[in-house]
């Protein structure tokens, strides 16, 4: 047995951290607009898809960056 750590790529690790991110954030916007309108109707208007388009970008810049993080404080060990 190798003592190598396998660490996953930056690539990997963002991604997991945006994916799991982003559908966190979809279930509660969903639950909340469920609670106060009629979701089939809201999830056709430009707002909610913008909410979406703006919500992927966010969560890609914040798995990469929590990503970055993690693999540099997993480096300093």
């Amino acid at each position: 047995m190798s003592d190598k750590q396998n660490t996953p790529s930056l690539l990997h690790l963002g991604l997991r951290f945006s994916t799991v991110f982003f559908i966190v954030a979809v279930i509660i916007k969903v639950f909340i607009s469920a609670f106060t309108q009629e979701f089939s109707v809201y999830a056709k208007t430009p707002e909610f898809r913008n909410y979406i388009i703006g919500l992927v970008l966010f969560s890609l810049a914040y798995g990469f960056l929590m990503a970055h993080f993690q693999l540099k404080k997993h480096k300093r060990k």
